[in-house]
């Protein structure tokens, strides 16, 4: 940049030196240069961080001699603040508090509050005046995560709960939300104060609030009886609100898994695995005394299960959260599953399981790895999906341990064909990882085998 700045005021630039619009623009600064005193804006960006403070004061020190430049630096954190204030409104609204049932403390610039509010109170500061069938989405930019829709298991939960005849325990049974504004203002020691909020984003409760909305668009009069904890900070320091969002919604978290081990569900399989002789934990090392090739750990059933009879497994290997989230309902239906439907493909992928290991030894050992099986510890969730379908062309049973072996070895095969054709075509821009964490690839192995057999 200074090599071509120096060269730009000292005029020392050729027509050829460039490409034809930068020798337009430089022709334009040397036209401006006859005339007047011209200042220069120079913007360094970068998607990490800005250069650190002796190179900036090098980099301005050698044009200052001009007298002309004014410099700006932008990193990540600036880049993105930008982009989302010209992205996002800011909004405002006001509140009351029930009662006096609220509590203030101050440090400073920083001020929080702890109330109860109405659930309605909540609705009517962040529903959409212009469609009220929508809320203002802008007041949860700040929050770490999305609304999940209604049919979310929680979600779905904290739905009946503020249309129950028992929503009064709602205060109870929630953590209630937390908002973070810029200003909060209100009268102090008096009944149901007014409390006006400018620039507010609510960075914990996004599912609540979003829930209770959903509610309240069923029953309005159900939800004018339910209250809800509401967290208010106050402060001017976007460093400080990031900081509450983030700590907010990690704190002690508990993970969905554990939420769904006391699942009546979870509790049946653990039984009927038992009655097999196998462990189920639906807790992570719920059976750590037990015979390591006994245990069956519930989140890698999850995973075989998905790619085996929901031909997900791009998912299977590189989404594990679809597991107690989004397809919870599909995978552990209590219509369909059993801890004998979940043995099948879990038998079938024990050797691929050893197989992968068996590859991975010989990489840390930098032994040599035969090109063809290359992929295979990268691909086997994928392997185990498309034994399923061969063994139902070729009419094998999965329970046998030949049959097992027949089916694997051809699904390799097959898929070593596409592995062979994508590298044909990606050339040096091909990974096996890459290629086996892509969804379309689930479309592209499946069609591709089943074309066999046509």
């Amino acid at each position: 940049m200074l090599s071509t700045i120096h060269r730009i005021l000292n005029k020392e630039i050729e027509e050829n030196d460039v490409n034809d619009i930068l020798w337009e623009k430089v022709n334009e600064i040397w036209d401006l240069f006859k005339n007047r005193h011209p200042k220069f804006e120079i913007y360094i960006c970068s998607n990490k961080e800005k250069p650190i403070k002796t190179e900036i004061t090098k980099f301005e020190r050698s044009l200052a001699q001009y007298r002309c430049f004014n410099f700006h630096y932008f990193d990540q954190d600036d880049l993105v603040t930008r982009l989302f204030e010209k992205r996002f409104n800011k909004v405002d609204g006001s509140i009351h508090f029930i009662d006096k049932q609220y509590f203030e403390r101050s440090d400073g610039d920083l001020k929080g509050i702890v109330a109860t509010i109405d659930a309605t109170e909540l609705i009517s500061i962040i529903k959409d005046p212009e469609n009220p069938e929508k809320l203002i989405e802008d007041v949860f930019n700040e929050n770490v995560r999305m609304f999940k829709e209604l049919k979310n298991r929680i979600n779905q939960s904290i739905f009946e709960s503020a249309l129950s005849d028992t929503n009064y325990e709602f205060w109870y049974l929630n953590n209630g939300i937390t908002i973070v504004c810029e200003e909060c203002k209100y009268t102090p020691n008096t009944r149901s104060p007014l409390v006006t909020l400018k620039n507010f984003q609510i960075v914990n409760g996004g599912q609540t609030t979003h829930t209770l909305f959903e509610a309240y668009k069923k029953d309005k009069e159900k939800i004018s009886n339910v209250l809800l904890l509401v967290r208010i900070c106050k402060t001017k320091d976007p460093t400080i609100s990031e900081r509450i969002s983030e700590s907010t919604n990690s704190q002690n978290p508990i993970s969905t898994r554990d939420l769904h081990s006391n699942d009546r569900i979870q509790k049946n399989l653990e039984e009927q695995f038992q009655a097999l002789g196998y462990f189920f934990e639906r807790k992570k090392n719920q059976y750590a005394d037990k015979p390591k090739k006994k245990r069956l750990d519930n989140e890698l059933l999850g995973q075989i299960y998905l790619a085996y009879y929901l031909d997900m497994p791009s998912e299977a290997k590189n989404n594990k959260r679809l597991i107690f989230e989004e397809k919870y309902e599909e995978i552990f239906d209590e219509n369909e599953i059993s801890a004998k439907r979940m043995l099948l493909p879990y038998k079938i992928f024990l050797p691929l399981e050893a197989m992968k290991k068996t590859i991975q030894k010989k990489k840390r050992e930098k032994e040599r790895i035969n090109e063809k099986d290359a992929f295979v510890s990268r691909a086997i969730f994928h392997i185990l999906n498309i034994t399923k379908y061969i063994a139902e062309k070729e009419n094998l049973n999965l329970e046998k341990e030949q049959d097992i072996k027949k089916a694997t070895k051809k699904a390799i095969s097959y898929i070593n064909e596409v592995v062979k054709n994508e590298i044909r075509e990606r050339k040096e821009l091909y990974t096996h990882d890459k290629f086996f964490k892509e969804i379309p690839t689930n479309t592209k192995i499946k069609n591709h085998v089943l074309s066999k057999y046509n």
